[in-house]
């Protein structure tokens, strides 16, 4: 270790004294402890296979490291979280420069929940909840889904939360304050997402759109589902919307070590870029398996995330289609192509 550090002071020279940086770590105003806390020399975000240095936080969330002289990228990490989400955090000041006997205080660095923007972070306490029935009784597995005010069309994988009904047809959703759009679905194959068909069932909240206040949650009582309007879907069909096909893609999503990943986004896209609003979108299930149903023939490219909507996000999986170089397909009208594999693996 000695040499090594010797080997980055060339220009201070080996006897210069070390420099140090020191902060806290924390999440929405409470401190994280046990975090690991990693130095790296470049600003490839954190993709180095291993850090220069890494020190744990204390009970207290604060971290203390000493430094050669040098400029720094410092990220905090709680990976290895069992109570809640895992979360991390790039110091917002990077990259640290340091001189040689200095002290850097770094302050408080704030970590979020891996996959999360920063912005849409919830609140503790803070949300929406109620109830849905169909027929008097409670609805439960109800896919509950919350779209951006400005979203046009409560329809699609543009969702930014997700959540379903429990038993009881209740459901409770944390969300950042401010404005949303609501829609719940019942689809007669049990799926969250895919084309609405006549015989899916549909409810909306009674103010559109619903406003998350600071602070508690916002309850929207009971809300009654109602049978989606087959008018209405074949004309988005004609418009080239909700249009039902025969036409499917199956198969898995799997991790870098073969294994099945439940609950992963997988979206089709007709461009290479795989870039903007999917043509459709499935999550697969406990076995790591799923079908899409296409609009049509053409080529597609296939692709699976750990979550939906914005950038990757560090921590985040993600992973395309195997076998081809392009992650793409030509599917015939009307065919099912099956025994197709997505391979994932964690992005830094």
């Amino acid at each position: 270790m000695v040499l090594a550090l010797c080997g980055l002071l060339v220009a201070s020279g080996c006897g210069s004294r070390p420099g140090a940086i020191e902060g806290r770590a924390v999440s929405r105003g409470t401190a994280v402890a046990h975090a690991s806390v990693e130095i790296y020399l470049s600003s490839g975000r954190g993709k180095e296979t291993t850090p220069f240095a890494t020190a744990a936080t204390g009970e207290d969330g604060s971290f203390r490291l000493e430094l050669p002289a040098g400029r720094y990228w410092v990220w905090v990490k709680d990976l290895a979280s069992t109570q809640g989400p895992r979360r991390l955090a790039e110091y917002p000041g990077n990259p640290v420069q340091l001189t040689s006997g200095q002290t850097q205080p770094l302050g408080e660095v704030e970590l979020h929940a891996v996959g999360k923007p920063q912005e849409t972070a919830a609140a503790p306490g803070t949300g929406i909840r109620g109830r849905i029935l169909h027929a008097g009784t409670p609805a439960a597995e109800t896919a509950i889904m919350i779209y951006e005010a400005s979203s046009a069309r409560l329809a699609g994988p543009g969702y930014i939360a997700l959540v379903r009904t429990d038993a009881e047809g209740r459901f409770q959703l944390d969300l950042a304050p401010g404005a949303y759009r609501f829609a719940a679905r019942r689809r007669r194959s049990g799926a969250a997402s895919g084309y609405l068909q006549v015989g899916d069932l549909s409810a909306t909240a009674p103010q559109d759109p619903l406003v998350v206040p600071a602070g508690g949650y916002l309850e929207l009582g009971d809300l009654v589902l109602h049978e989606v309007d087959a008018g209405r879907l074949a004309a988005e069909g004609s418009q080239g919307f909700q249009q039902p096909s025969e036409t499917r893609l199956e198969g898995r999503v799997l991790g870098p070590d073969g294994k099945p990943r439940a609950g992963q986004f997988v979206f089709v896209y007709r461009d290479e870029g795989m870039i903007g609003r999917p043509e459709t979108m499935a999550r697969t299930d406990a076995d790591g398996v799923f079908a899409l149903s296409l609009p049509g023939g053409g080529k597609y490219y296939l692709g699976a995330r750990s979550r939906h909507g914005g950038p990757r996000q560090p921590g985040e999986w993600a992973g395309k289609l195997a076998g081809t170089p392009d992650s793409g397909l030509e599917v015939l009208v009307g065919r099912r192509v099956k025994g197709l594999t997505i391979v994932m693996e964690q992005v830094w």
